[in-house]
């Protein structure tokens, strides 16, 4: 059984980067979480469009994260 079988969701991340005078930056991170219902991918575009939102300066309720709620929260902006 692999993991994507058993309900388990599994994501490697690998973030490089130039730090201070030059020094380079490395982190490997696995994310692993038991996801029967499938929710992970839904979280996963939330801190997509939460990140989007953050770096062009927009602040309130994303537009965009209203059809993956259930009920969103109160009016967009």
């Amino acid at each position: 059984m692999t993991a994507v079988q058993a309900g388990c969701r599994v994501a490697h991340l690998n973030l490089e980067a130039q730090g201070w005078a030059g020094t380079t930056l490395s982190l490997d991170v696995k994310l692993k979480v038991h996801d029967p219902s499938g929710a992970a991918g839904v979280n996963i575009d939330l801190v997509r469009i939460a990140a989007g939102a953050r770096r062009t300066g927009r602040g309130g309720y994303p537009t965009e994260a209203t059809p993956l709620f259930k009920s969103p929260p109160g009016k967009a902006v």
